[in-house]
């Protein structure tokens, strides 16, 4: 075009690609010039003279010390279509309605998306290798496998994705999740600090990497704090203690008076559920003979017997987080360094956690 040059014209193309595919709208921020010359492979003179060519075509404004925004000449060439966006989970999650850990998200994304154009595309890791996600601008990924984690690299690399629920940063995968790590950290201090020396944590889903995380924090913090004994227990299913893993934490409640763990850490809502009826079943008490800790705040921890003390995870606040990260990182790409933004995880004191009254 008239005006251009081949490179200058790149510039141009690429400018009115993004409006082409909807992930640059009318009224929107391009990239600076030094980042557009760096993705292009051109000069930012290059770069420069292209834009002062489209803003003179009226296909982008320029303003001093505010940047160059897409013009909305633009929207009439290429009127804006929904962003597609990709949302990933396992098969076991469940359904939205049902799930409370699904379901939280599950509003944060909406609340977010309401904001903006775009609809969501649902997909299971299971079949992703299978499902191409041909025409999505980006993809949220809820609490991915380690297994999966591979097919995500690959899938970064072509459009953005965002981890929910977990820290991906080490896989260059940018993430919001809660701080997984400071509960269970704080969970065996807690516990050390009111006279417990024996403590069992209990996991669920070693493939989570959230899970492992947690399982982590939890070794690290029974190590420094030399406890007498603690033990890990780990179930395959989120929702239960697999009959096996129940029969081993029955056993270690069976224990003399003197020997048995005076304490669990769960790190889900139903590991520390299958405590509370683990000591039920053996008729101790709770908290006077057991302590438990849980990790997740659905309704129904508040009328556990007794009432449940746990962590909450701030959910919906992660779900609208990962949207609003997610579309910027589809408007302006990617910073060198993946993000890992941690929410806080409070500490919910209930009635499940006492000092020990016998050595």
């Amino acid at each position: 075009m008239r005006g251009y040059g081949s490179r200058a014209y790149r510039v141009r193309e690429w400018v009115l690609e993004q409006a082409r595919a909807g992930r640059l709208r009318a009224g929107d921020r391009l990239p600076d010039p030094h980042a557009l010359a760096s993705a292009l492979g051109v000069s930012l003179l290059t770069v420069q003279r292209a834009l002062s060519q489209m803003a003179a075509e009226g296909l982008v404004t320029r303003r001093r010390r505010a940047g160059t925004f897409l013009a909305d000449a633009v929207r009439e060439l290429y009127p804006a279509a929904p962003l597609r966006i990709a949302l990933l989970l396992p098969k076991s999650m469940g359904d939205v309605n049902a799930d409370f850990y699904l379901g939280n998200l599950y509003q944060g994304i909406q609340q977010a998306l309401a904001e903006c154009e775009a609809t969501l595309a649902w997909y299971d890791y299971e079949t992703l290798h299978q499902a191409g996600l041909e025409g999505v601008a980006g993809a949220l990924a809820i609490a991915p496998p380690l297994s999966r984690l591979h097919e995500l690299q690959q899938l970064n690399a072509r459009v953005p994705v965002v981890v929910v629920g977990a820290a991906a940063a080490l896989w260059g995968i940018d993430s919001v999740a809660c701080d997984n790590e400071t509960p269970m950290y704080e969970s065996v201090q807690r516990l050390a600090q009111l006279g417990h020396r024996r403590i069992v944590g209990l996991f669920a889903d070693l493939d989570a990497l959230d899970t492992q995380e947690r399982l982590q924090a939890f070794c690290r913090a029974a190590s420094e704090a030399r406890l007498n004994a603690w033990h890990t227990l780990c179930a395959y299913d989120t929702f239960q203690l697999e009959p096996t893993l129940q029969q081993q934490l029955l056993n270690l409640l069976r224990l003399p008076r003197d020997q048995r763990p005076t304490a669990v850490v769960a790190g889900g809502f139903y590991m520390a559920m299958g405590a509370l009826q683990a000591a039920h079943a053996l008729g101790l008490r709770v908290p006077e003979d057991l302590s438990v800790i849980g990790f997740d705040d659905p309704p129904a921890a508040a009328f556990t017997a007794p009432p449940l003390s746990t962590y909450r995870q701030p959910l919906q606040a992660m779900g609208k987080s990962a949207v609003q990260h997610l579309l910027r990182l589809i408007q302006f790409g990617r910073a060198p360094e993946p993000l890992l933004q941690r929410m806080p995880t409070p500490y919910i004191e209930r009635r499940t956690v006492a000092p020990i009254i016998f050595e």
